[in-house]
């Protein structure tokens, strides 16, 4: 019983100064904490509509023959850049050959004849029902010539625009049938950009918006083109409409196939603009800290994010232009913590003069 006595004598002092130091240990719930603040500002935004798309040559055709006959000669080279008529191919076409020399000069035998019987009918020593046989013989000539044209240039592949040339599938020698691929051809001066638009924008879209596109095969380069054509439904399981863009090549780096990221500006609003910085988020909910002027305390408000530019978020509901901010130190914060603020060196040259709890909102 005397050992319990002394051993109370002696701890219970301790235990009463511990929980002394404890309670003068303890934080002052009313000490300030420092934060830097800025003002919310009207910016201007522009609404940026993201996509993928896939290039395409502004034309492109596979080249191949009307006729089954054994190639000839070849007149190209596989990636040369040719002009439209140059003749690519030539196909046997020693008969069609000795035709057209035929009907070329029956052409100059009926030409002279019709000739001849214009000048009789002028005194009357022609009848006109035979100067409309002359008439109606160089008429038939003509036709046949060109038929036999025709011919010949069945067996000739001919270049049906200004491009650049694939890889040749033939050969000096080779049968080739109707249908059968010669040589791709694909006029790379610009190219077709085509990428689905979500419908939602769909009256934001406009014929000659200006467009970026950048990709992987080019990490250091951006390309810039405008739309030229929407296509005319909406697809029903995407509910994306189909948006084709033009973007110049003229130093032919862009080919078809190459997957495109794309970014359509739409039409420029002023709305509150917040900065970056000061935005908490907690899950998929975004929020900042108001500072209320007057009695130096802050309040957590949650907010609704738009647009988004360099440094500078769009605030669609949850401030209004005016209201003072926590920029740096929110981490630290609660509601209703009191706090001692002062304004960053962006704002500091630029205070706003305005009483304090004055609001202003974005027209």
């Amino acid at each position: 019983m005397f050992f319990y006595k002394i051993l109370i004598r002696v701890l219970l002092p301790a235990l009463l100064l511990g929980l002394t130091m404890t309670s003068n240990a303890r934080p002052d719930s009313n000490k300030k904490t420092k934060v830097v603040a800025g003002r919310v500002k009207q910016e201007t935004f522009t609404d940026i509509i993201e996509a993928l798309g896939s290039l395409k040559a502004n034309e492109t055709t596979t080249l191949s023959a009307n006729v089954t006959e054994t190639v000839k000669a070849i007149h190209f080279t596989d990636g040369q850049q040719v002009k439209q008529g140059e003749i690519l191919v030539e196909m046997n076409s020693l008969e069609e050959n000795a035709q057209l020399v035929y009907a070329k000069a029956e052409v100059k035998e009926a030409e002279q004849q019709y000739a001849r019987a214009r000048r009789l009918s002028k005194t009357g020593a022609v009848s006109k029902a035979l100067l409309d046989e002359r008439q109606r013989q160089l008429d038939t000539a003509g036709a046949r010539m060109q038929e036999v044209l025709s011919k010949v240039q069945d067996r000739q592949i001919i270049a049906p625009f200004d491009g650049v040339l694939g890889l040749r599938q033939v050969s000096v020698g080779t049968l080739i049938k109707p249908g059968d691929a010669i040589i791709t051809i694909n006029d790379n001066s610009k190219m077709k950009l085509d990428f689905p638009v979500p419908s939602i924008y769909l009256g934001k879209l406009k014929i000659g918006q200006d467009i970026k596109a950048s990709s992987r095969t080019y990490p250091n380069l951006e390309f810039a083109g405008n739309v030229v054509s929407m296509d005319n439904a909406i697809d029903p399981v995407t509910r994306s409409i189909l948006v084709r863009a033009l973007i110049p090549n003229p130093e032919s780096l862009l080919k078809s196939g190459i997957l495109m990221q794309v970014k359509l500006k739409t039409k420029q609003h002023k709305a509150v603009g917040l900065a970056e910085e000061a935005i908490m988020q907690n899950g998929e909910k975004y929020f900042v800290f108001v500072i209320d002027e007057q009695d130096k305390t802050v309040s957590r408000r949650e907010l609704i994010i738009g647009t988004r530019k360099p440094g500078i978020a769009e605030v669609v509901s949850g401030l209004d232009v005016g209201e003072l901010v926590v920029l740096h130190g929110g981490f630290k914060l609660a509601d209703g913590k009191p706090v001692e603020f002062t304004l960053s060196g962006e704002q500091q040259n630029n205070q706003q003069t305005k009483p304090a709890g004055t609001k202003s909102k974005v027209q």
